[in-house]
This record gives structure tokens, sequence and C-alpha cells, in this order.
């Protein structure tokens, strides 16, 4: 979602973009736009492995490199971005700068946190080994865009300098914000609607919204609000089955991406 908002911004504003992805239908809808390439490569197998995580990140870079590479071998290359987690494009990056191009990079998560909160009590060797692979992409970079202050502080605790961090908040597009209109039929039976957006991911703890909202109806007898978790991920089904155990289907819905 961040990355399609910065695509957008760019192209609009006049600079010709190539954008290295797994392959995706959503990446239909920039293949016509004039000064945008889109280059995809097979997208890999979801996993939940340590092992296929590796995997997984080992294929990307692989993929990224020859896209790279045989892109610069088209033209030249003033700006590359490099979207993360994983902080596994440190070597890239150097190469890159090598070819005479300024290297960004664009943090949505802090790979060592994500792992604590997705495997509760990691091992320190694994930790240890993820924040020097922080520390290898800042020292690679020559800019650093995070999303809030804290990410600021791990990032310059990481090597990077403070005024080549900036932040840059995620949000929705105002525009379409302010063209929507109200519809009270998306409520159904219930007189309040509220909504959860966002990815769930098992770092994310939507289980925890769940408990929530089996406080809120059975323990608060609030039965005239809907709950609308709206998104995907990884822990979706498992949350579906949360709600049916905890008897919540009346209040909660899975609508996917809206």
């Amino acid at each position: 979602q961040r990355v399609r908002k910065q695509v957008k911004e760019l192209w609009e504003a006049g600079f010709r973009v190539s954008v290295v992805t797994r392959k995706a239908p959503e990446n239909d809808q920039y293949r016509h736009l004039p000064g945008l390439r889109v280059l995809e490569y097979p997208a890999p197998a979801e996993t939940r492995s340590m092992s296929g995580y590796v995997r997984e990140y080992a294929l990307s870079f692989g993929w990224a490199v020859l896209r790279c590479v045989a892109l610069r071998l088209r033209g030249r290359i003033d700006v590359v971005q490099f979207c993360l987690p994983p902080d596994v494009y440190f070597p890239l990056a150097w190469l890159m700068r090598g070819l005479g191009a300024v290297v960004i990079t664009d943090h949505r998560d802090l790979m060592p946190e994500v792992f604590a909160a997705r495997y509760g009590k990691p091992r320190p060797g694994i930790v240890a080994a993820l924040r020097w692979l922080q520390r290898r992409t800042e020292h690679a970079a020559d800019h650093t865009i995070a999303t809030n202050n804290y990410f600021r502080a791990r990032l310059i605790a990481s090597g990077a300098r403070a005024d080549q961090v900036t932040i840059i908040t995620n949000g929705p597009v105002l525009e379409r914000v302010d063209r929507a209109t109200a519809d009270p039929a998306l409520r159904g039976d219930h007189t309040y609607m509220c909504c959860w957006i966002g990815m769930m991911g098992r770092q994310d703890r939507v289980d925890l919204l769940v408990e929530a909202i089996g406080h809120v109806v059975h323990d608060l007898g609030r039965t005239d609000c809907g709950f609308f978790i709206i998104g995907d991920g990884e822990c979706r089904g498992q949350l579906q089955a949360q709600v049916a155990g905890l008897g919540l289907e009346t209040w909660v819905h899975f609508p996917g991406w809206m």
C-alpha cells in the first residue's frame, strides 16, 4: 500500500519510475502508464518457518539483483529505494552506489522487533544477526525514511546519521477520503460501526482486538455495535476461528480489502 502511493507521487511528478516486485494481480493497474515500468519476478511461496523465510529472502534478493542489473544496462539509474524489511539488500545497495545511484532505504518495520513480536523470546544470536544486518543496511544508505520517532531513534542507533533520517508517516490518501460519502447500509443491523484496518500478521496481534470485542459484547453487553476487521493476512483464518469460538459471528465481520 505504501509503495503504490510513493510510485504514484513520483510518476505524477514526472519521474521515470521502475518497480522491482513480486508478481501480483494488483500490479496490472500500473502497466499501461507511460514512463512506469513494472519488473516482476515469481512470487515465493508464503511461509511461516525460519527456513522458509531464508528461502524467500534469498530468492527475492537474487531476482532483485538480476532485475536491477538488467535495468542499469538499459540506462542510468539516479535513485534506488529499498523497501524494508528484510535488511538483506545492502550488497545490492553498495553495487548501485558504485554505479552512480543515490540509495534510499524505506523502513516499514524493524526486523529485530518484528522477529521478537512473532516468536516471543528469540535466541540472542538471531537478534544480534538481525541488528548486524540493520547496521549494514544503514551504512549503505545515503538517506533513510522511517515511519515514526521510535524507528528513527533505532535506525540512528544502527549507524544512520540524524540529519539523513526523515520521518514520512503512512495513512489514507486524503483526496480519496474527501470523495467518500456516508453509506448507512454498510452498518447492516448494527447501530454503531467500529473498523480496524490493516495486515493481519502474527506480530500485529489482532487476536487481542478480538478478545477486546468479546469483552465489549459479552461483558459490557454492547450488542448494538458491529465490528469490521478490514484487510487480510496470514492470521485471518485463525482470527475467524477465534471469533467463532467466542460466539461473536453476529458482531464481527471480515470483508477483506475494500
